[in-house]
């Protein structure tokens, strides 16, 4: 396998690391989520920190913020995880351009 590898060259090198980097893309993912849900679960608890301190009454309108503010969170991280599990990374095509690629190439030898 060495030998194989040392002889293609670096493609054989970076298909290598394509692989792994393939295997460890949902630990990655995971590790993202669980992340952006730490942060969202410590913003939240800050806020409810704060809003049990300054004790504002039932219907003020500083209650209203701060309910905004959390709601606003919440849907801060459903958009963030919605978007890191549903959204697929394209991966670029073996050739670069395509057909406009080969018809660059036929003029070009045309000149």
């Amino acid at each position: 396998a060495v030998e194989s590898t040392q002889s293609s060259g670096s493609s054989g090198i970076n298909a290598e690391y394509g692989e792994i980097r393939a295997a460890y893309k949902p630990w990655h993912v995971v590790a993202g989520i669980c992340m952006v849900t730490f942060a969202a679960c410590t913003m939240t608890t800050g806020v409810q920190e704060k809003y049990g301190f300054t004790n504002p009454t039932k219907y003020s309108s500083e209650a209203f913020a701060y309910n905004f503010l959390g709601l606003s969170i919440f849907l801060w991280v459903a958009t963030i995880i919605w978007i890191m599990i549903a959204v697929e990374k394209h991966e670029p095509e073996d050739e670069p351009y395509g057909e406009m690629g080969e018809d660059r190439e036929q003029g070009d030898k045309e000149d």
